[in-house]
């Protein structure tokens, strides 16, 4: 397994060591447990979308104010108590927007080794479980955000 790092110029050098850090303990993780070794490339960037694709996740400063915010997701997930979206630090907003973006990473990833390198052209691509929001990679999402997350939240709010 290899991980690599792109961080940007003008971002704070510390959010960057976190995102990169955050990022590859999930990694680590579920490539340890399911006894896989896909590769990874982590990015930390300015503005624009964050996103988690085939080779890696890309993840912007959206949250890199140190503030209590409120982490938005997806409406069809908004409302879910596992996935859904919460009031938080900076740190807990940025760590499940990793936690989103590696699942995602990871969701490819399996599609890629369980169905071959063109698995985007064959029949899995129009399975319901296997939507880039579906059932499949939210049971990812969810491991990830209980497994680095989650109990950190039900701290903040006792």
């Amino acid at each position: 397994m290899k991980i690599t790092y792109q961080g940007s110029k003008n971002l704070n050098v510390q959010y960057i060591w976190y995102v990169q850090d955050q990022a590859e303990q999930m990694i680590c993780y579920l490539n340890k447990k399911y006894g896989h070794e896909f590769d990874c490339r982590i990015k930390t960037k300015v503005g624009g979308r964050s996103w988690g694709g085939g080779k890696g996740i890309s993840i912007s400063d959206r949250y890199a104010a140190n503030k209590i915010q409120k982490f938005r997701e997806y409406k069809s997930i908004a409302n879910d108590p596992v996935i859904g979206e919460f009031f938080g630090t900076s740190k807990q907003c940025t760590l499940a927007l990793i936690a989103h973006e590696v699942a995602h990473w990871w969701h490819h990833n399996l599609k890629r080794h369980e169905h071959g390198p063109e698995w985007y052209r064959g029949p899995v691509r129009k399975d319901p479980a296997e939507k880039p929001h579906g059932p499949k990679w939210q049971s990812i999402y969810a491991e990830l955000r209980e497994k680095f997350l989650n109990n950190q939240l039900e701290k903040l709010a006792a």
